[in-house]
């Protein structure tokens, strides 16, 4: 469950990671095993929990010799921010093994789940051609706002980028854009679905459900503040990501729903279809190598 506090008179809300928590001058929460957790600035009454720069913390869902598949958690980015000295998963990871890494791809710091990156500048080549010919084929879980009345969908919706960090709908001059979704359950204000972004803008996912009145629960950006600040996260985990390694083999990484998305998913739903398994691996007909 989670508890609600200031720091520096600033509301936020604190994740108790063992049940002990103490106040820091310099505006940070410490668990009394040492782990952090940050007052986010940008939308107040939020709180995240921030991974630390422990290796060890972030768990490693695929290596080979080209490939490294890091399942991160929320609140860290995947690359170095503008402001020096913030944590970043690459940072992170690199810090722990020789060589270097080179970033594939990206998914939004307060989002978690897969991230891929190469050992080489060939798998570099190789895995980023995939992304650029939609041939990666990409799962997320999210929970939406509102009961979703149909079955599924296609949203197709031209994007932009707009001021201060986000993106939104723009029929002129957006580019083309295609998410799939499928309702996973309903609860009594909420939505859980699967989604299949086709297509791979900044803020795709989280725009396009927002843009059919179903914002992801949780998210700084879009939505009504009001109901967003009762979630401690946003509610937007990538779940499994399928390609081809330069082997030639093709293999699915998945990522199970991480327990700080489950624990809101227990806090603040009420069930109405009880028949979904949100920790089970996604159904995926097509996957011809799951690791």
């Amino acid at each position: 469950m989670y508890s609600f506090g200031k720091i520096n008179s600033r509301p936020f809300w604190v994740v108790p990671l063992n049940g002990k928590y103490k106040c820091r001058s310099n505006g940070f929460i410490k668990a009394s095993d040492g782990r952090i957790i940050q007052s986010r600035r940008t939308v107040p009454g939020v709180g995240y929990m921030s991974c630390g720069k422990d290796p060890q913390m972030i768990h490693t869902l695929f290596e080979d010799d080209d490939i490294l598949a890091a399942d991160k958690p929320e609140g860290i980015a995947c690359i170095p921010e503008r402001v020096k000295g913030k944590e970043n998963l690459l940072s992170v990871l690199e810090s722990a093994r020789p060589g270097k890494l080179y970033v594939v791809h990206r998914i939004d710091k307060e989002a978690s789940g897969i991230v891929l990156f190469a050992k080489n500048a060939a798998a570099h080549r190789h895995v980023s051609l995939q992304f650029e010919n939609r041939s990666v084929r990409k799962t997320y879980a999210a929970l939406t706002h509102g009961v979703i009345a149909e079955s599924g969908g296609r949203i197709e919706k031209p994007l932009r980028p707009f001021g201060s960090g986000r993106a939104g709908v723009d029929e002129g001059r957006g580019k083309a854009c295609s998410t799939e979704f499928h309702v996973e359950a309903r609860f009594e204000s909420c939505t859980m679905v699967r989604v299949h972004p086709l297509t791979g803008r900044r803020h795709q996912i989280r725009v396009h459900l927002y843009s059919i009145g179903h914002p992801i629960a949780g998210d700084p950006l879009y939505g009504e503040q009001a109901e967003q600040i009762r979630f401690p996260r946003l509610m937007l985990h990538a779940r499994t990501i399928g390609f081809a390694l330069p082997s030639g083999r093709f293999v699915t990484v998945e990522s199970a729903l991480p327990k700080t998305f489950l624990d809101v998913l227990e806090s603040v739903c009420t069930r109405h279809d009880k028949k979904s398994n949100f920790g089970a691996s996604p159904s995926n007909p097509e996957a011809d190598s799951p690791v």
